[in-house]
């Protein structure tokens, strides 16, 4: 008897320095973590207007501080960030669109912890439908800023430990250990302070954490143990409280960075467009005062999208879907509801095609059509801003202008888009190797990237980053036709293009 207590103690100690050794473990983990992916992480400070509207996420928004004084009508907020990308010439911060929205002027400024300097950034654009936001920083030649690491959220799991890293009441680079709490979670954005011209915005798909997040903590990474950034923190859960009680969400890192992307290529978030208005079934059941059984019998169909109303000239008008359709799939991909389905179209590229699978009158059909883009709402987006004053001359010798609908139009161009050569010096290395007055770029190449010229922005910029390295780079445009009448002929250069001088055009 006293062998076997012997033994038990024996094993109760053995079990007892494993635990210790695996805590420490863990907590070595969560430290060399958080240590890794805090250099990535900023401090984003707003000057806007005190009597503006509030951020009219559900989210810990930044709080104004006291009016200043002398009578100014301005307050400071504050908001996190994370460095999503740099190129030669900028660092792009992604943050949520509630934190920069108000930004004076649309330049905000940037605490670089790192470093421990203050920056100045500039709002590229927002987008409210992902509570997303571009802020873009000057890179110096000096600078070697860290960029965050994404990450996938899929194969997350309720229970898998998260970390939140950010600025909560000014205090930087706080971190807080939680699980996920919920996954695929949806909240209303509320409608208390909204703009008249704009309706609340539906979150989907939310990762729910119990991970500290508090006002300050927009816009800040959500990382697993990996360092990988699978969410960006944006609201909590509060009740008659300001802080934290331990509901938190995150948008999903995959949603966050498309519209991320789109905003740094495009100036706005470009979204697949169906032209339908669809409800639940069990929306329409309540509607039309029937039961859900009934309803599901008469159609034909379990789940999928009610097609209330199709919008004349649409894509599903053209393709021939109907009122009365139930929409259950598109691409292969079934459709639980109308939620469902927005989320599958808004990340389908314009002038895609889709295979959508609808049943009517209790008959499975499959439609072939190609997707639209969604226009902007009113006070939904932000457009693309105006670059800084400070320009410097085109390293090509030219000048260029956006195209419009109507010039399109006019010229035989059709949907193309690019932009306009107005002016190009003959001597330039351009004009010798075939560039042409009046001719429209539309994309250009460097090294394995390319960019696409839908506005003066993206070409700016591309041009810029090839300049600032000397690169050689591929350039495709149109050259208009030598004869009335004649086709626009799709050609190409490949330039090395020279840093530009110093100076204003």
């Amino acid at each position: 008897m006293k062998a076997a207590g012997r033994l038990l103690l024996g094993l109760l100690l053995s079990s007892t320095v494993a635990w210790a050794d695996a805590l420490t473990e863990l907590q070595t983990a969560i430290a060399d973590t958080a240590e890794r992916v805090k250099p990535a992480v900023v401090s984003i400070i707003v000057e806007r207007e005190v009597t503006a509207v509030a951020a009219p996420t559900p989210s810990p928004t930044p709080a104004p501080s006291p009016t200043p004084p002398d009578g100014e009508h301005f307050g400071i907020a504050r908001g996190t960030g994370m460095i999503y990308r740099a190129t030669d010439q900028y660092y792009y911060v992604m943050t949520n669109a509630h934190v920069v929205r108000e930004a004076r002027g649309n330049d905000v400024k940037v605490q670089i912890i790192a470093e421990r300097e203050e920056r100045e950034g500039h709002v590229v654009a927002y987008d409210t439908r992902t509570d997303t936001a571009i802020v873009r920083l000057e890179r110096r030649p000096e600078d070697r800023l860290a960029t965050v690491k994404l990450g996938s959220p899929a194969g997350l799991r309720v229970g898998s430990f998260v970390l939140a890293i950010g600025s909560p009441f000014g205090f930087e680079w706080s971190v807080s250990l939680g699980i996920v709490s919920g996954l695929d979670r949806e909240i209303r954005e509320p409608t208390n302070g909204l703009p008249a011209n704009r309706r609340p915005e539906t979150y989907r798909g939310l990762i729910q954490t119990d991970a500290s997040i508090n006002p300050g903590n927009s816009g800040g990474p959500l990382i697993n143990l990996a360092g990988e950034v699978i969410g960006m923190n944006f609201a909590i859960y509060s009740p008659g409280q300001a802080g934290n009680v331990g509901v938190g969400f995150a948008i999903p890192v995959d949603r966050a960075a498309r519209a991320a992307d789109d905003i740094i290529a495009y100036g706005r978030v470009k979204r697949g467009f169906l032209g339908v208005m669809v409800s639940d079934l069990d929306q329409v059941a309540r509607q039309q005062k029937v039961s859900l059984a009934e309803l599901r019998k008469l159609l034909g169909v379990d789940a999928g999208a009610f097609v209330s109303q199709v919008t004349p000239g649409a894509p599903a008008a053209t393709a021939g879907i109907e009122a009365g359709d139930v929409i259950v799939a598109l691409n292969g991909n079934p459709v639980s509801g109308s939620g469902s389905l927005v989320d599958q179209t808004s990340v389908v590229a314009p002038a895609t095609e889709v295979e959508v699978t609808i049943i009517r009158g209790g008959e499975r059909k499959l439609v072939k059509l190609v997707v639209g883009e969604l226009p902007a709402a009113p006070g939904a987006e932000a457009p693309a801003v105006t670059p800084p004053p400070r320009r410097l001359p085109d390293p090509l010798g030219l000048k260029v202008a956006p195209l419009t609908a109507e010039q399109a139009a006019e010229l035989g161009l059709g949907e193309q888009r690019g932009v306009l050569v107005t002016e190009l010096n003959p001597a330039s290395p351009a004009a010798a190797l075939g560039l042409v007055p009046k001719a429209l770029l539309v994309r250009g190449r460097r090294d394995d990237q390319t960019v696409v010229f839908e506005t003066v922005e993206a070409y700016e910029a591309f041009m810029a980053a090839a300049a600032t390295a000397n690169a050689t780079v591929q350039i495709w445009f149109y050259a208009p036709p030598e004869q009335p009448g004649g086709a626009w002929g799709l050609r190409s250069l490949l330039i090395k293009v020279p840093k530009p001088a110093e100076g204003n055009d």
